[in-house]
């Protein structure tokens, strides 16, 4: 959608990479998680089973953000839920640069359209001390990209 700036995705392909994410986590184990949709600057969103959008995964931030939902969801619920989710990935998928300037077509016309294993990344992460501009940004395999990431350092978990 957009152009490539987020896509749908099969969960099954992202699930050993959701695993390896939550090992270790509060979230190990936790039933019912898949990677439904994910953003073109490797932002995995992931729907919980009967209760909606309930975490993301953030390589450009290396954070896990995850929202805890008690209540179950009946099948009208979880429709208009799949819409909300739908709009805010909308809304969260494009980044903007260090002077508040979306990335994403600059980082089309400068690397390319991404294809379905491809994300833009900063070459030097925001978490290191990484600029955040065009010029810091590559093209990149998401799997290599978020496996290499995730050994550097374990990402926290934030429950927002």
């Amino acid at each position: 959608f957009e152009n490539g700036l987020y896509w749908l995705v099969n969960p099954q392909e992202y699930q050993g990479l959701l695993e390896a994410y939550t090992k270790g986590t509060i979230l190990q184990d936790h039933p019912g998680l898949h990677v439904i949709a994910r953003s073109a600057f490797g932002r995995l969103y992931v729907w919980e089973e009967k209760k909606g959008m309930s975490l993301e995964l953030d390589f450009l931030q290396h954070q896990i953000y995850y929202m805890p939902k008690e209540s179950v969801l009946n099948k009208t619920d979880e429709e208009a839920e799949m819409q909300k989710a739908f709009s805010s990935i909308e809304n969260t998928s494009e980044v903007y640069d260090e002077n508040h300037q979306p990335l994403f077509y600059r980082a089309v016309e400068e690397f390319g359209v991404l294809s379905q294993d491809d994300m833009y990344a900063f070459k030097t992460q925001l978490y290191m001390g990484g600029q955040n501009n065009i010029e810091n940004l590559n093209k990149v395999n998401l799997f290599i990209h978020a496996d290499i990431q995730r050994k550097i350092t374990e990402p926290p978990v934030l429950i927002i």
